[in-house]
């Protein structure tokens, strides 16, 4: 019996020594974006999206840096979401950005000049900017859904677990991973295309309809405002495509895929489009810049759908403390519509339970993505007037 001890004991060291995180960052995941909470220059507590899709650190509040002595150096511009766009910008001098241990080497960050909010009200937390995933380059980046931490380890000390992992190759363009991936769209056509694994994405699948060759936009679409990006709303159409491969043995059907129309982002970009955390979340991944790598693990007791809204309301927060919720954008033809709701009416209550019972904004919009069928009492104030509606949720395509 000690043999066997002294066995398990060896062998359950030798494993930890394996894979050991030298780092361990924590985070919220709201509204499918990955938020990591973090510290600017030992003194400013941040909030930051972890985003394998952006080339630099952006920060959406220059009044963060009011406090710093001479704390820009030169005016930028930058590019919005869709590469149309400029948006007039600040370098920074060197910061030091800290998280949960983990310190950055000093580096200069972009500054937008004027004060981005929209993103705060997507999302019902103050975020005050992007972190870019290249920030962790030299280590192996295991990014876990399901735990809510993204695991950092050293690549001369580790090893991945291969027989529990699935790996492709990836191609790294200017820091930012790419996927060779297959497509089968509603007419039975087999597509490759380069997608941009992007956790900076709150959208699982987005196609650039005008930069791939014989892609089809489906029949049926409907007109979509699917979010915000820096620059705007992102605008295109909602439609479905017959499936998406991760690889050879595992695929999505009829996967709600949104077509966004701009010639600007393939002129800027060698990307057919993004897949992002609605699909992402279904994993855990280990990212590995150095080898141009991914692994990738399926959740087993995953089972969840991919969440869609059946109201055909696009909902943003405002307020002290993003508590409160108003109609953003309302599709035409939706339940939302159907039942004369209307943009800047503030959401009170559901099904008789006022807002404030919710934990989460995520938690209040998840509950426009429940079953086909299910019907929802609504109380919102409009015109300084209480009124009442009931919709019916349904498949807006």
């Amino acid at each position: 019996m000690k043999r066997l001890y002294l066995l398990m004991f060896l062998f359950f060291s030798f494993s930890q020594i394996l894979y050991s995180a030298v780092y361990k960052i924590p985070f919220r995941y709201e509204q499918n974006y990955i938020i990591i909470p973090c510290n600017l220059n030992g003194n400013t507590k941040i909030n930051l999206i972890f985003d394998t899709g952006a080339d630099h650190h952006i920060f959406f509040e220059p009044l963060l840096f009011a406090v710093y002595k001479s704390p820009f150096v030169k005016e930028i511009s930058v590019f919005g979401s869709d590469l149309s766009v400029e948006i007039p910008a600040y370098l920074t001098r060197p910061f030091d950005i800290q998280i949960n241990g983990y310190k950055t080497s000093s580096q200069q960050l972009i500054v937008l000049k004027d004060h981005e909010e929209r993103m705060s009200s997507m999302i019902g937390l103050q975020i005050h900017g992007i972190l870019s995933a290249q920030i962790f380059q030299d280590y192996l980046i295991e990014i876990d859904y399901k735990k809510r931490v993204i695991n950092l380890y050293d690549h001369s000390k580790n090893k991945i677990p291969w027989k529990h992992f699935q790996s492709q190759n990836i191609e790294i363009y200017k820091s930012k991973p790419y996927l060779h991936q297959t497509i089968i769209t509603q007419d039975g056509e087999n597509h490759h295309l380069n997608l941009l694994m992007d956790t900076g994405a709150g959208i699982g699948l987005i196609l650039f309809a005008d930069s791939i060759k014989n892609v089809r936009i489906p029949a049926q679409v409907i007109p979509s405002s699917f979010g915000f990006g820096l620059g705007g709303i992102l605008r295109g159409v909602l439609g479905k495509i017959q499936s998406y491969y991760l690889d050879s043995n595992i695929q999505f059907n009829n996967v709600l895929t949104h077509f966004q129309e701009s010639v600007a982002i393939n002129q800027h970009q060698n990307r057919d489009g993004i897949v992002g955390n609605p699909i992402l979340e279904q994993f855990k991944w280990i990212l590995d810049y150095k080898n141009k790598k991914l692994y990738y693990q399926k959740y087993k007791s995953n089972t969840t759908p991919l969440q869609v809204d059946r109201s055909g309301m696009l909902l943003i927060c405002s307020g002290q403390d993003f508590k409160k919720v108003f109609v953003n954008l309302v599709l035409n033809s939706s339940p939302a519509m159907e039942a004369d709701i209307r943009p800047n009416d503030e959401l009170l209550a559901i099904n008789g339970w006022d807002l404030s019972w919710f934990n989460s904004f995520s938690s209040i919009v998840s509950k426009f993505a429940q079953d086909e069928g299910t019907e929802m009492k609504l109380k919102l104030r409009r015109d300084k007037k209480i009124i009442r509606k009931k919709i019916r949720l349904e498949n807006l395509i």
